[in-house]
């Protein structure tokens, strides 16, 4: 993911990105189960240190390849002076059209503390998304950060990790759900 985020990606690091995103978008039907309806809509989350103004991210390129057919997007934009500070503040989202669908899926490419998808989450739905549920394609572990020490010991404690092919991007226990 570190190539990947750099200024020229590797294309290696991009079709890297482009298999975490297809992998997660197969699970849709985990996630509509989860929530109890359907993903209408996907947002991106817009970089807060790479953004540029009506200039597609390398993230909502590959979703604009990736995406299933008929499921609309929305748009999420920072706010101009908004900084990268891992902090859960809505105000520093902007989302520049009302959304009209019930459910909104939104796509990140690095999960660290959580603090900006949850500032996306809380602007989508101030602009009238019921439900947002969120896929990270990846998880950016600081080992020097206490939290990451936690879930490794955890992690290991239950067994190490799974091979990605049998994890469930949508379950903390990595387990599809029953699908009715």
């Amino acid at each position: 993911m570190y190539r990947y985020k750099g200024m020229q990606p590797s294309v290696q690091a991009v079709n890297n990105v482009q298999l975490l995103l297809e992998y997660g978008l197969r699970h849709l039907r985990c996630v509509n189960q989860i929530v109890g309806t359907n993903v209408q809509a996907v947002a991106v989350m817009p970089s807060r240190s790479h953004y540029q103004s009506g200039a597609a991210s390398q993230l909502q390129k590959l979703c604009a390849l990736r995406l299933p057919a008929g499921l609309s997007t929305v748009g999420v934009e920072p706010v101009a002076g908004a900084t990268s500070d891992r902090k859960v503040d809505p105000a520093s989202f902007v989302v520049p059209q009302p959304v009209r669908w019930s459910h909104v899926l939104l796509i990140d490419d690095t999960w660290v503390s959580g603090g900006t998808v949850m500032s996306a989450v809380g602007a989508l739905r101030a602009a009238g998304a019921a439900e947002v549920s969120s896929l990270a394609l990846a998880r950016w572990l600081d080992p020097g950060y206490r939290a990451t020490l936690e879930l490794v010991r955890e992690v290991t404690e239950a067994g190490g990790w799974s091979p990605p092919q049998g994890v469930c991007p949508f379950t903390r226990d990595g387990v599809c759900p029953k699908v009715r």
